[in-house]
């Protein structure tokens, strides 16, 4: 959201951490230069752990994830099944969970984007770059860099698009690619090691970029405004999103009843 974007004004901020290329370069490319540090997105691997191998052969995909609907859900849904994989759909669009890694444990295959893929990895599991904005199939060792740079959004190589895009790369599917996954997650996406990153960019950035502790009140003022200002406009955006959601359920309601009717 572009709300999420730093302040642009001089002086409020010098340092930013992005956890992708994809952000880092939007970043770069503001009017105002931030020195950008770019790190990993951080997964709790003592939650998000294997609960048994792979199975040989998939039987249970679980399509984790807030976004995937209407034809794109459709396509992903008519390609397992002629594999005869069962699918269940499991966030906003499905069944919404306070505990993601136990629907995770029960699959064979996680269908999903970013964090949501890269929670499927930790667990052991073979994952699917899929979403409704794109698609870029199994995460595999030789892909993960392109991938991680994308933040797994789908996007970082030839499209997922038709029924037969999906048939060929469902035909790949390998169970050795979950124990690949789970130590890609472990080396490079440890939350300790993130937070360890963090603190020290932290303290570098008080030590030199750090205020005055003397600063008056007045001096202080007008960022704690902008700072009101951000959780005023933030609240609204949440209720617009609350709003078209809700107005997508009425049209579709409306679309079922005149078409029973």
């Amino acid at each position: 959201h572009d709300l999420q974007l730093p302040p642009a004004l001089p002086g409020v901020l010098s340092d930013v951490v992005v956890c992708s290329e994809r952000v880092g370069a939007r970043i770069r490319s503001l009017a105002t230069p931030f020195e950008v540090h770019r790190l990993r997105q951080p997964i709790d691997i003592e939650r998000f752990v294997p609960a048994g191998a792979a199975a040989a052969k998939p039987r249970r995909a679980v399509l984790l994830g807030n976004y995937l609907m209407d034809a794109r859900l459709e396509l992903i849904r008519s390609a397992l099944a002629r594999r005869g994989i069962e699918c269940e759909q499991v966030g906003l669009r499905g069944d919404v969970t306070c505990s993601p890694e136990q629907a995770i444990w029960g699959a064979d295959i996680i269908v999903a984007k970013a964090r949501a893929a890269l929670e499927g990895m930790s667990c052991g599991k073979p994952v699917l770059i899929y979403d409704q904005f794109g698609g870029d199939g199994w995460v595999t060792g030789e892909r993960y860099p392109a991938m991680e740079a994308d933040n797994f959004a789908g996007m970082a190589g030839p499209p997922l698009a038709t029924p037969e895009d999906l048939d060929d790369e469902l035909a790949r599917y390998d169970p050795g690619m979950g124990l690949v996954n789970r130590e890609l997650i472990t080396s490079h996406h440890s939350a300790r090691a993130h937070t360890y990153e963090l603190c020290r960019l932290l303290q570098r950035a008080r030590e030199d970029h750090g205020r005055d502790p003397s600063a008056t009140e007045l001096e202080s003022a007008p960022l704690r405004e902008l700072s009101r200002l951000v959780r005023l406009q933030w609240l609204t955006e949440m209720r617009v999103m609350e709003l078209e959601r809700a107005s997508r359920r009425a049209h579709e309601e409306t679309a079922r009843v005149q078409a029973e009717l």
